[in-house]
């Protein structure tokens, strides 16, 4: 060998060592996958969240879980208020079915129909039938202008001193019932809010007068347990048989001073005392009821206060007389005939006819 080709060699042999002892050594670890994350209790991602963002995901949820509860309650509400209304619809509809099969004043008209004759206005006369169902045509609210509104209330006045009449004219033994039904006649005005009072005044002045009636001996059962002062586990109807006045209120259990209190007092009074305690209109009608009562109880006429009460009480005297309700009737037709003070200026072309439904 020559002494070139030996240092070939030695040269070839140093670079290899060279190589294997500085080449960086590759990690021969085992790569271990990544474990599948796990879902971190709510208190471990609570505590990851900034302070101020800590409880948000919490209340949203609250709030989303809340907000359902209270659409799920809101509609329940909703549905139960259509349910009672439909009821009240549905026994309404019943009572006044029931009162045009049953009810001997077959005349009173009870929801908006054709009338029973042609009708020209301004008139000479006119049926209840007619008055009634030329409301807002000829008069009310709707009818054209100008408007009289004491010319309304004229006759809404009229209609109910009527219907006042024809019940408490029909109120001839125990045995008959649903007089003071007569009173639905009105319910064909019940969206008159300006005579709201005034219809209404019927039933409740037939209602209490049918509380004294049966008190006394003269009506039904059936017909006073209509009075709407309901108490719980009370019939009314027994207690005022028994007693009336301080003596009714105080078993009751009524705080002086409250609106229960005075009521009992202003509609079952026993002396004037017990009017005397009150005070205003309650006074005057406590005093109006008392002279009912007595009217009733002694059979005396004379005693009949004034006011609707005092058209139901003389109504009742009156019950034996061929047309007992014709005065009440007469003025109202002279009334509604009369036009009130706008009868010529008013521009009304209306005149029923055969078979016309309003």
């Amino acid at each position: 060998m020559n002494k070139s080709f030996v240092l070939f060699l030695v040269f070839v042999a140093a670079a290899i060592y060279y190589y294997k002892t500085q080449q960086p050594q590759i990690d021969r670890e085992t790569v271990q996958q990544p474990a599948v994350q796990k879902t971190e209790p709510a208190e471990e991602i609570q505590s990851q969240l900034p302070e101020d963002a800590r409880g948000m995901v919490a209340e949203i949820k609250t709030s989303e879980q809340e907000n359902e509860k209270m659409d799920s309650q809101f509609y329940d509400e909703e549905k139960e208020k259509e349910k009672e209304e439909i009821d009240k619809r549905n026994q309404r509809s019943t009572k006044i079915n029931e009162f045009i099969r049953n009810n001997p004043a077959s005349e009173i008209p009870i929801l908006p129909r054709a009338p029973g004759a042609p009708l020209k206005w301004p008139c000479a006369n006119a049926t209840l039938e007619q008055i009634a169902h030329s409301f807002n045509i000829v008069w009310g609210p709707k009818s054209p202008e100008p408007h009289d509104k004491s010319w309304y209330f004229a006759i809404s006045n009229g209609i109910t001193d009527y219907l006042i009449c024809r019940s408490a004219s029909l109120t001839q033994s125990n045995s008959y019932s649903a007089v003071s039904d007569i009173c639905l006649g009105a319910e064909i005005y019940k969206d008159y809010k300006d005579a709201k009072d005034i219809f209404k005044s019927c039933r409740e002045n037939m209602y209490l007068f049918n509380v004294y009636m049966y008190v006394l001996g003269k009506g039904s059962k059936e017909e006073c347990q209509k009075f709407p002062m309901h108490l719980k586990e009370v019939d009314i109807c027994t207690e005022v048989k028994k007693h009336r006045g301080k003596n009714l209120c105080s078993s009751l259990n009524l705080k002086k001073g409250t609106p229960e209190y005075t009521g009992c007092m202003k509609y079952f009074p026993a002396e004037e005392s017990d009017c005397a305690s009150l005070f205003g209109p309650d006074a005057n009608i406590c005093r109006g009821n008392l002279s009912l009562f007595n009217a009733i109880k002694t059979n005396d006429p004379k005693l009949c206060p004034a006011g609707k009460t005092g058209v139901a009480c003389l109504s009742y005297f009156s019950r034996s007389v061929q047309e007992p309700c014709a005065k009440y009737m007469n003025k109202l037709s002279t009334d509604f005939c009369s036009g009130g003070k706008y009868a010529k200026t008013r521009t009304i072309s209306f005149e029923f006819e055969e078979g016309h439904s309003n």
